[in-house]
């Protein structure tokens, strides 16, 4: 499970995507729609603070991956088991 914490947009299972903004709620796949993902470096900053370089793959449906971008994650410790994206940095798209 991957959930997205900006502008309230999750991705559950790199399956189902929604949206929701001022009430109005978008639900369903696109395309391309992110299909899975990998990641590629984890980084401990400090004791609440770490680092994850991910991939993340997109595809159309029925027709498999068609590219990939890199992002890097900087995800703050909250409480226990709560965790918050501090910040996301995209690098450039790759057409497979």
């Amino acid at each position: 499970m991957f959930l997205w914490l900006l502008g309230d947009c999750f991705l559950v299972s790199g399956r189902v995507w929604i949206f929701t903004l001022s009430g109005l709620t978008l639900t369903g796949l696109s395309n391309p729609h992110f299909a899975d993902f990998e990641i590629l470096e984890r980084e401990k900053l400090n004791n609440s603070q770490f680092r994850f370089k991910i991939r993340i793959y997109e595809e159309y449906t029925g027709e498999g991956r068609v590219g990939y971008f890199d992002e890097t994650l900087t995800v703050i410790k909250r409480e226990r088991n709560k965790h918050l994206i501090d910040s996301v940095e995209r690098g450039e798209y790759t057409n497979l």
